[in-house]
């Protein structure tokens, strides 16, 4: 399913957010992980702007104490790390950080890049920025994606319980369901499938008569949205899995999404994005980034690539 898990972090107590499911992840699958930790010029400056961009003797210092710190850091992690995974690796450097996160994620295709977020403007804030945003033009890679709801709390426990697929009938959006399938049989998950309404029917009601058809309607939509997931969950019962869960909700669908998977213990939501040209198009302004940014649950992400429209 996955080679490895890639974690990106940048010495930040809201980036260490992530690390409890990495534990548990990378150690119920007994994958590999590489921490990846790349200094960037800002923070040489950081200690002295006034001294920055001139090289010089006492530059040349801060550069050594910044790179000895974010070492130390990274060794640090990697120690209460290794008591829970098969292997840690620490991938240090000065170099530039988006070429070298994308180079570690490129030699690993089919690694999971495990990351926080703070979530201001979508996922373009995942750790630096900028230096993400331009990673995420430049990998094909799954992404597990958590914004904390109070990034200064403190780290949470190792546990996944439950993996929530919001599903709406589509191929595209039945492409998380290999990845949710591989995590549930293996960490033994239960699965909650849900499929969602989000027309605002209610919003017809005119008199009496109105009131009648969006009873009807909804009526409707519970019944084939049943009938869709379980024609699902039978699928995912061939391939093992007997705890599915099947629930059909209606009202804005982030919101339900965040609702539902709230009513689980330790849950984590699998979606699929898609985009035509590169990832910055994965989450922008799309439903999961409203998932990502409200619910303050880990949000595992399957990129579905569309080839751009012909002219």
């Amino acid at each position: 399913m996955y080679s490895r898990v890639i974690v990106p972090l940048d010495g930040t107590n809201l980036a260490e957010h992530i690390l409890p499911y990495v534990r548990a992840l990378a150690g119920g699958l007994k994958l590999p992980v590489d921490i990846v930790r790349v200094v960037e010029p800002v923070e040489y400056a950081a200690t002295d702007p006034d001294s920055y961009p001139k090289w010089d003797s006492e530059f040349e210092s801060m550069l050594t104490n910044v790179s000895t710190g974010a070492g130390e850091y990274v060794n640090e992690v990697a120690t209460a790390l290794k008591d829970h995974v098969p292997e840690v690796n620490q991938v240090f450097d000065t170099q530039d950080p988006v070429e070298h996160i994308v180079s570690q994620a490129n030699r690993y295709p089919d690694a999971l890049i495990a990351i926080a977020t703070r979530g201001q403007a979508g996922i373009r804030k995942l750790i630096t920025g900028s230096t993400t945003e331009k990673v995420m033009q430049s990998v094909s890679n799954p992404m597990l994606v958590v914004r904390p709801k109070e990034p200064q709390s403190e780290v949470g426990q190792d546990k996944i319980g439950n993996i929530i697929v919001p599903l709406d009938g589509s191929d595209v959006a039945e492409h998380s369901l290999p990845g949710a399938i591989g995590l549930a049989k293996t960490l033994g998950l239960g699965v909650t499938l849900l499929r969602i309404a989000s027309v605002g029917i209610e919003s017809v009601s005119f008199g009496e008569y109105p009131a009648i058809v969006h009873e009807d309607l909804t009526q409707s939509f519970r019944e084939d949205a049943l009938a869709y997931l379980a024609f699902v969950g039978e699928r995912l019962n061939k391939e093992g899995l007997e705890n599915v869960e099947k629930v059909a909700g209606m009202g804005h669908v982030p919101t339900v999404i965040t609702e539902v998977a709230q009513k689980r213990d330790n849950p984590i939501i699998a979606m699929t994005t898609h985009a035509r040209t590169g990832l910055a198009g994965w989450i922008m302004g799309s439903m999961a980034s409203r998932v990502v940014r409200g619910s303050g649950i880990p949000v595992l992400l399957t990129r579905v690539v569309e080839d751009a429209p012909a002219g």
